[in-house]
């Protein structure tokens, strides 16, 4: 991953971002929902508490 490039290297596959990572007061922020899966966890987007669910795959 590279700041501001909406596309990663996974193994050998170039993938795309929903968004690019960015850097903010010295601090370099990545898209947790590519890390999260990338490490095989299931990630949701809940909308209406405008929060990220991240969970082990077969959880509830």
């Amino acid at each position: 991953m590279q700041v501001g490039i909406d596309q990663a290297i996974k193994g050998d596959l170039v993938v795309d971002l929903d968004v690019a990572p960015i850097m903010k007061n010295g601090r370099t922020y990545l898209p947790a929902r590519w890390i999260a899966e990338a490490f095989g966890y299931e990630v949701k987007w809940d909308e209406q508490s405008k929060a990220i669910l991240i969970r082990t795959p077969g959880t509830t």
